[in-house]
């Protein structure tokens, strides 16, 4: 099984241009987008991953998402979590299961945080917080996607 592990990594370690173990990031929200987004950032190599949602996994969500039927139930950061941890033994993935609040910044300090949420509200809260790491907003309405960088105006 060590090599299997091993072996994972190996095309991954020759393409990037950059080692990500030292980067930290925060995910707000892990449905159709976030879900995907943490997963993804633990297989480039992100070194911490913070997770925060409240919410558990409904038969609704398996459309979107990378949970499985078996996985109803359960809550949707511990889903993620052992799905990263499976793949990446390496990164260190903290979970919230709650909605996000600015004094979490105080407690937890990243890179990047990647607001995943269907609203503006971590976007308002963020605003006047202390955050000097990069804010990415994800959105998708089943019909066209949206991203923005550090606009808190728009």
């Amino acid at each position: 099984m060590d090599n299997t592990i091993s072996d994972i990594y190996t095309r991954q370690q020759e393409l990037l241009q950059k080692d990500f173990k030292e980067e930290s990031a925060l995910v707000i929200g892990l449905g159709g987008i976030g879900s995907w987004i943490a997963l993804n950032l633990a297989l480039l190599g992100v070194g911490t991953l913070v997770l925060v949602d409240p919410d558990t996994i409904e038969a609704s969500n398996l459309n979107r998402t990378l949970y499985k039927l078996n996985d109803i139930g359960s809550k949707k950061t511990e889903a993620i979590k052992d799905l990263i941890s499976e793949r990446r033994q390496n990164t260190i993935v903290l979970t919230i299961d709650d909605y996000f609040s600015s004094d979490m910044l105080d407690k937890y300090s990243v890179d990047y945080i990647f607001d995943c949420t269907d609203n503006l509200n971590t976007r308002d809260k963020l605003k006047g917080s202390s955050f000097q790491g990069n804010y990415v907003k994800c959105g998708y309405d089943g019909y066209s996607a949206t991203i923005s960088t550090n606009d808190f105006e728009s």
